[in-house]
């Protein structure tokens, strides 16, 4: 019997180099490259290494504390190998690329560096897509920036945690995208209480706001053009929002869409007002900040943008001006807009080509008061109407104006009888 102590401890060694070797076999493996065999691999290794245990349980280890600790020492292995290896290959998947996590702990830190990193990464597409295709095309008819940010990859911020807090205003640049993997899975509450946070205050020179300023601080900013740097121009191209619940604090305005986004999307998302400000998506001229070097205001109209599945709550008063979305562009596409405790749904001022779908839920509240005025609640405005444009309403009226109108014939949504209508 005492000499079998040193065969047993040889033993245990020799299968514990034998799992490690295993463990960087598999990790390092160029072979080994699809999440599918990786974990198939992992699986199989499990399985036999787990038998192996229970042989030498069985009968090589006569003291039990001995048994027991190497058995547990050995799961613990396996259990590293099964963690490290289906990690491993998460991160090497295509599908996966240019994928980046938002730390909950600290949202905004993160958010910024994501920014940061992301615009590192996309810098060198960008500069070379435009070298590349300003000598074969010469110039874009669209400007400077347009070759190169169509090159560059779309950097998607991912939430996974069921909550983050934000304090300032998040940004949101060309081929930049926000999403969360499963529908409403992420709430990003934005309480703009800290800063730096942008407002939404701009005017012209005489001090005339574009249509109407709520002077709210802005939680998400999808920029307009930018300069990075003297090389590097960003064009506001396929910036997107997809399957996150969006809560505004403090009066803040949840969304601004700044001059001329183009393929802008924002598709099953729940965006909820109670506390924010008058209107939950606003499109207008870039807010003046140092914070962002911008190009100059250009036509403040959007290229076909889609408003897909939202479910939009609003801040439950007659309060005026107010709307759910506030925009003008071309091919406006809104579809599946399902809206609660809004006086005024969309108001689209100006544009052509729109298509408008929204249901319109009037109702009191849940303890019985009466917040809004319920015979002027107003599903959607469309100033500027054309007779080819679709626009369908269902729980309340819509408002449809051609372009020999100016002001409101009547009290209904935002607008009380005889206001100037914005764009006419």
């Amino acid at each position: 019997m005492g000499n079998e102590s040193c065969p047993r401890k040889d033993n245990q060694m020799q299968l514990i180099e034998l799992l490690e070797e295993v463990v960087s076999t598999l990790k390092n493996n160029p072979e080994i490259n699809t999440l599918e065999t990786k974990v198939n691999s992992t699986i199989q290794v499990a399985d036999v290494l787990r038998r192996k245990c229970e042989e030498l349980e069985g009968k090589v280890f006569a003291n039990k504390v001995q048994q027991q600790d190497f058995a547990k020492e050995i799961r613990s292995l396996v259990d590293k190998l099964q963690v490290d290896i289906a990690s491993t290959a998460l991160v090497s998947q295509p599908s996966q690329k240019y994928h980046y996590e938002l730390d909950p702990a600290n949202p905004d830190e993160s958010w910024d560096r994501i920014i940061k990193e992301g615009q590192a990464i996309q810098r060198q597409y960008n500069l070379d897509a435009e070298a590349y295709w300003q000598a074969k095309q010469g110039d874009s008819p669209s400007g400077k920036g347009w070759y190169g940010t169509v090159g560059m990859p779309v950097i998607t911020l991912v939430a996974n945690a069921p909550e983050y807090n934000f304090r300032s205003t998040k940004r949101l640049p060309g081929r930049f995208r926000l999403w969360s993997p499963t529908r409403w899975g992420s709430t990003l509450r934005f309480h703009c209480d800290i800063g730096p946070t942008l407002h939404d205050n701009w005017t012209n020179s005489a001090g005339i706001p574009y249509g109407f300023k709520t002077d709210s601080p802005i939680g998400l900013y999808v920029e307009p053009t930018t300069y990075v740097d003297e090389q590097f121009t960003v064009r506001p191209f396929e910036q997107s929002i997809e399957n996150c619940l969006i809560v505004a604090h403090n009066g803040t305005l949840p969304i601004y869409l700044a001059d001329n986004q183009d393929r802008f999307w924002i598709r099953d998302c729940n965006i909820q007002q109670h506390q924010g400000a008058q209107v939950g998506i606003k499109h207008g001229p870039p807010i003046k900040t140092s914070l962002i070097n911008q190009a100059p205001i250009a036509n403040v109209y959007l290229a076909d943008p889609k408003f897909i599945d939202l479910q939009m709550e609003g801040p439950t008063n007659s309060i005026t001006p107010q709307a759910a979305i506030f925009a003008s562009g071309n091919n406006i596409h809104m579809r599946g807009l399902n809206l609660y405790g809004w006086l005024q749904g969309p108001y689209l001022h100006g544009g052509n080509n729109r298509y408008v779908q929204v249901q319109v839920h009037k109702s009191n509240t849940h303890d019985g008061r009466v917040p809004l005025r319920m015979e002027h609640v107003c599903g959607a405005t469309l100033n500027q109407y054309k007779d080819y444009e679709f626009c369908q309403v269902v729980g309340a009226e819509k408002e449809l104006f051609p372009t020999s109108y100016t002001t409101a014939p009547r009290t209904m949504g935002t607008h009380q009888k005889g206001n100037q209508l914005y764009g006419g």
